[in-house]
């Protein structure tokens, strides 16, 4: 009886016969292939679907509700098990053969009529889409797309012992890290960082995998440290399904539960490296695909060519926290237009840009927002609410971008990514010439340099001097329709693990209940560098008149610096400059009662989390002057004499920094007593800590 024919130059069909469907190996991969059963059950209700499948995934097959008989393909038989099977075929004399492996059964199956083979291009390219364009010519469209959402998942019960855990009504979230190849997982520590702070939101934590992604699940239950629901290996694949049903969301690498949860419409947070997410990602509204898109990626290998793994590595545990956060608030990935916001400089330059990264999210809500910048800098952003992500731009001597080859490599890695537009923070040469480069069609920021390098520019104020960095930075986005303000404080996203990291770090190593006094005696330039013997000499008059805790910190490059101050102080606990990293540098800021600093970025990041600053100031010079690099804390302090200079060279100054040398001791002491004698803030609060 045939199933298909002509009838009017129209497909007309009989609703009896045999289909023998073709379909993959891998369990993921037949998950994509369920919706082409799904419009074939639902077109032919009375047809006998049969099924060639491999091993690994008969099992999802055999859960499928309707269909006929199932033959197991082994990829590696001979010749003569290839006939074999090629023969088994040909004498079920099939109607229609849909072969989604497109290979020598269809072609030679002896089927009336078989799917198209297109194998030169007009093919979606997400897999799903593929197998689903297989019935191109057999179904119309409609039918077609009454394929979705039919599958095994929704017909096996929830285990008893899930269903205690589970139905209580908490929310829980599905974490999978487990992967048939390590090139695709993404970090142990990193899915405990995430899943450590869903949990500190009230979200219950399912770890799920078969037993291969023991040694996984058992990793990141080590670095976790709260309670978890361990289900690995305790659920088959048909099993799991209710369990990841009622999820408020899945966090996976590219791997089959990712396919699972979006065949039940539940949201995906998807990590992907060296897989094409445009194959294999999750496509419902609502997920979020984390990827790189480095210029080797996507290579699809097994093994990483270069040894790193740089673009899964490169996924920050923050960047994925706050990508999980939006989901489950219900504000998904945004699909608007995508902007490139360039910082290159220094600490305090990219704290003093949030403000603008800020009014950039307010003014295209809808905006996937990246900001480029250096890798020291990378980690105040990752994380905050108003950034999808961070591009790292490694261009010093001996990073990985600092050859002429490794630029070229990062400039096609911004071209990949399609930005609609470049709004370029700071001006420098590498700041315009990678969006330029790079191909972004509008590219905004200060008149400096040819003006070829931008599409719009906006007047260049830095060097009078009469406005705010953070305003200043505002500013750039005034052709886009932003409002600026001289009021905006940055604010930095400080995560409650890494605040009570913190606490316990400074129990162990500053002990006590006295107030914490840190102490910053550091910057980039001689001419913002206080003499550190006035730096002993403040600590010694506060502590005459109020007892406290003193931490001095810094970067590597200060080692001697701290500790010539810390072998003048007793007792004292000392960070050895570079002990510290900028996430940790931040929480510890945060527990504190005052910051004591020159003119640097530590102390932009604690104004920006929240804790009163007292900055010394040296250098009167228009652009350079604490007009606008004092720090935006309601209750900061900056000392700052004028000495009469005419004018001010700065570094150059052929008077040892005289300005510098004004500022007393007794100053510094009254304006830290000062703010210790008001009420303090708890750290965390609303009031003090991020956003």
């Amino acid at each position: 009886m045939s199933l298909v024919g002509r009838k009017g130059g129209r497909m007309s069909r009989v609703q009896e016969g045999k289909i023998l469907v073709v379909t993959l190996s891998n369990i993921g991969d037949v998950v994509l292939t369920l919706p082409v059963f799904g419009a074939l059950a639902r077109a032919y209700p009375r047809t006998r679907i049969d099924v060639i499948v491999g091993e690994a995934a008969k099992p999802v097959i055999e859960s499928c509700p309707g269909l006929g008989r199932i033959t197991v393909m082994d990829r590696r038989s001979g010749i003569g098990g290839r006939l074999s099977l090629l023969r088994q075929v040909r004498a079920e004399r099939y109607d229609l053969i849909v072969d989604l492996r497109r290979s020598y059964i269809g072609l030679f199956g002896g089927a009336e009529k078989r799917n198209s083979y297109n194998l030169f291009g007009g093919l979606p390219r997400h897999r799903a889409e593929r197998h689903l364009a297989a019935l191109r010519g057999i179904l119309s469209e409609d039918e077609i797309e009454r394929g979705a959402g039919w599958g095994p998942f929704g017909s096996a019960s929830l285990p008893e012992a899930v269903r205690r855990e589970l139905d209580a009504g908490q929310r829980y979230v599905v974490a999978a890290p487990g992967s048939k190849s390590d090139t695709k997982k993404w970090p142990a520590t990193n899915y405990a960082a995430v899943l450590r702070r869903l949990a500190a939101e009230g979200y219950g934590i399912v770890l799920v995998g078969d037993e291969a992604d023991r040694r996984d699940v058992d990793s990141v239950k080590l670095h976790l440290g709260v309670r978890v629901f361990d289900l690995c290996g305790q659920l088959s694949f048909i099993e799991l399904g209710p369990v990841v049903s009622g999820a408020a969301l899945v966090i996976t690498n590219d791997s089959a539960p990712l396919h699972l949860a979006e065949s039940v419409g539940v949201p995906v947070l998807a990590l992907f490296g060296p897989t094409d997410p445009g194959k294999y990602g999750p496509r419902r509204p609502g997920s979020v695909t984390l990827y790189r898109g480095l210029a080797c990626s996507p290579c699809e290998k097994a093994q990483c060519r270069y040894g790193t793994r740089e673009c899964l590595i490169s996924i920050g545990a923050d960047e994925a926290t706050s990508a999980a956060l939006r989901i489950l608030s219900s504000a998904p990935d945004r699909k608007g237009p995508r902007i490139l916001a360039v910082r290159l400089d220094r600490i305090g330059d990219v704290v003093l840009s949030l403000p603008a990264l800020s009014e950039l999210r307010r003014r295209y809500p809808d905006a996937h927002i990246t900001v480029m910048t250096r890798p020291a800098t990378r980690p105040l952003l990752e994380g905050h609410p108003d950034i999808n992500d961070v591009l790292e731009y490694d261009y010093a001597k001996g990073g990985r971008h600092g050859s002429v080859a490794g630029n070229l490599r990062f400039i096609l890695e911004v071209r990949r990514r399609r930005y609609d537009m470049a709004v370029i923070l700071n001006p420098s040469l590498r700041s315009h010439l990678v969006p330029l480069a790079a191909g972004i069609p509008y590219r905004v920021g200060l008149g400096w340099g040819p003006a070829f390098l931008r599409t719009v520019s906006v007047r260049d104020e830095r060097s009078a001097g009469r406005k705010h960095e953070a305003e200043l930075t505002l500013g750039i986005l005034a052709p886009l329709g932003a409002a600026s303000t001289t009021t905006a404080i940055p604010r930095l996203r400080i995560f409650d693990d890494e605040m009570e990291e913190a606490r316990l770090w400074l129990a162990r190593e500053v002990p006590g209940q006295e107030p914490l006094l840190v102490v910053h005696p550091g910057a980039s330039c001689p001419s913002k560098r206080w003499a550190p013997e006035r730096f002993v000499e403040t600590i010694g008059r506060v502590r005459a008149v109020r007892p406290c805790r003193v931490l001095i910190v810094g970067g590597r490059e200060e080692v001697g610096l701290s500790s010539s101050i810390a072998a003048r102080i007793d007792p004292v606990r000392v960070d050895l400059s570079g002990q510290l990293g900028l996430r940790r540098l931040a929480a510890v800021l945060a527990c504190a009662d005052v910051l004591l600093t020159n003119d640097s970025g530590p102390g932009h990041i604690a104004a920006a989390v929240g804790t009163p600053v007292v900055t010394i100031f040296g250098r009167k010079k228009p652009g350079l002057a604490p007009k606008r690099w004092r720090t935006l804390g309601p209750r900061d302090v900056y000392l700052h004499k004028d000495i009469g200079c005419a004018s001010c060279p700065a570094h150059l100054c052929p008077i040892g920094f005289e300005c510098l040398d004004a500022v007393s001791a007794a100053d510094a002491a009254a304006a830290v007593l000062g703010l210790l004698a008001r009420p303090a803030v708890p750290a965390g609060s609303s009031e003090k800590g991020a956003v």
